[in-house]
């Protein structure tokens, strides 16, 4: 009973307070076996962390729908996985929609996942890792992508132009 009554205080604080749904999230933790005080303790206080972060990546990004799932998972694994915090996450939507002028969750994970690789944890440090990448980038580009020295060696002739 006292799962039942915790789980109906939850769903009334999330705003969520149709019977169907109350039942829906019910049948969802009665099936993952959360049916104890503790693990629905547990379970709400998860779910309400999920939920703040997303309404923080709503905010940050002007959403005023509900997220996808597949979105939802893009944000869980910047907030849980990469443990980004929102000046991050805000610094790499600004740089997609600086690059490609609009939205795009799987553009701004590429852009979390390579500082997440390279252990960039501040705005500070990303902006100097992608300057140095491109001015790498502006190096390679200005460079031929081949060696008439090295094609001389090897006995090909290359008319002068």
């Amino acid at each position: 009973v006292d799962v039942i009554l915790m789980i109906i205080e939850y769903c009334i604080r999330i705003d969520r307070q149709s019977i169907q749904y109350i039942m829906r999230v019910c049948q969802d933790w009665a099936d993952q076996e959360i049916n104890t005080h503790e693990k629905v303790e547990e379970q709400i206080r998860i779910q309400l962390e999920k939920d703040k972060g997303q309404k923080l990546i709503c905010s940050c990004f002007g959403i005023r729908r509900k997220l996808s799932k597949k979105e939802e998972r893009y944000v869980e694994k910047w907030l849980n996985q990469y443990q980004f915090n929102i000046n991050m996450i805000r610094l790499a939507y600004e740089r997609c929609v600086d690059s490609i002028s609009e939205l795009s969750f799987p553009y701004i994970n590429e852009i979390l996942t390579r500082w997440h690789k390279n252990k960039i944890t501040t705005p500070e440090e990303a902006t100097t890792y992608d300057s140095k990448v491109k001015s790498q980038k502006q190096e390679d580009s200005s460079s031929p992508s081949y060696d008439l020295d090295e094609l001389a060696k090897r006995g090909m002739f290359i008319p002068e132009l």
